[in-house]
């Protein structure tokens, strides 16, 4: 468990300086998040997140079978045609073993990924290895990001960065869906993006 907080040194000592806890049971950890956050114990059981769009797990799906399955599958396939025809098999075996095993990581991901407020926090989570939640104090947001890929403009997906003043100095909130992306920073932290947006019923301007 680490605390964002600004005043610990680089991006590297602030994650060693601001380690609250080693690893530890459960119970442990909550109670003891309970006193950083000053907010009950039971905040990342109590509090439902809002799922993500089901593009976000067809986006992880296919991260894993273009930078994972493919890969070794065509390599397993030519050195089968230059070597030896059992490299032939091990390549369909391997498709086979790795498009199940990241269509399984896949949607453990998208499980994982979710966001709400909840009083004077954003709440955030992802991850599958490792399933990671961020309490971040709404009022020490100073400003947003709002990233996207061509997959991700195509499926209606944006990832918006939360600048902060302390921690890493931005933090994700993944693959939310592009028609809420707005909405969520507006209500997470008002004041920051209200004045880059066109008013409602606001004519377009004129060429020139």
């Amino acid at each position: 468990m680490t605390a964002v907080a600004g005043g610990l040194g680089d991006e590297e000592e602030s994650h060693a300086r601001g380690a609250l806890l080693p690893p530890a049971p459960r119970p442990e950890a909550l109670r003891v998040l309970a006193g950083a956050l000053r907010a009950p114990s039971d905040l990342l059981d109590s509090v439902p997140l809002v799922p993500h769009p089901r593009a976000a797990l067809r986006r992880r799906a296919m991260r894993g079978l273009w930078f994972a399955a493919l890969p070794a599958t065509l390599a397993l396939l030519a050195l089968g045609a230059s070597l030896t025809p059992a490299l032939l098999h091990a390549a369909w075996i391997h498709a086979l073993v790795a498009t199940a095993a990241t269509a399984l990581l896949a949607r453990d991901a998208h499980r994982s990924l979710g966001h709400a407020l909840h009083g004077s926090h954003l709440l955030v989570r992802a991850g599958t290895f490792s399933r990671d939640t961020l309490a971040l104090e709404r009022s020490g947001i100073i400003a947003w990001t709002f990233s996207t890929s061509p997959f991700g403009r195509r499926h209606g997906l944006v990832t918006l960065t939360a600048a902060v003043a302390a921690g890493e100095h931005g933090y994700h909130v993944r693959d939310v869906a592009a028609g809420d992306a707005v909405a969520l920073a507006m209500a997470a932290r008002p004041g920051i993006v209200e004045e880059f947006l066109e008013p409602p019923g606001r004519p377009e301007r004129s060429p020139g």
